[in-house]
C-alpha cells in the first residue's frame, strides 16, 4: 500500500486547489502567498508528522508542498496552516 493518497484522490485534490486559484484569480483576489507566509506554512510542514521529507509531499493529500504552500488559497488537509 503507497504511503501518499490514490492517485484518483491526489487528481482530486489538485484539481480542488487549481478550481481555487482560477476563482481567486477571476476575482481578482490574491493568488500566491509571500514568501514569508510559504515559508511559515512550509515550516509547519517540515515538522508534520504526515510530511515526506524525501519527496517533500504530504501523505494526506499527495501534494508536493513547497509548490502547494506558495498559494493563497491552499489549506492544509488537517488544519495546521
Amino acid at each position: 500500500m503507497s504511503e501518499f493518497p490514490s492517485l484518483p484522490e491526489q487528481a482530486k485534490n489538485t484539481t480542488q486547489l487549481l478550481a481555487d486559484v482560477i476563482r481567486d484569480a477571476l476575482q481578482n483576489n490574491t493568488i500566491f502567498a509571500s514568501e514569508t507566509e510559504k515559508n511559515r506554512r512550509m515550516s509547519l510542514c517540515m515538522i508534520c508528522e504526515h510530511f515526506d521529507a524525501p519527496s517533500k509531499r504530504c501523505k494526506k493529500c499527495g501534494c508536493y508542498m513547497e509548490h502547494k504552500t506558495g498559494y493563497t488559497s491552499a489549506h492544509c488537509p488537517v488544519n495546521k496552516w
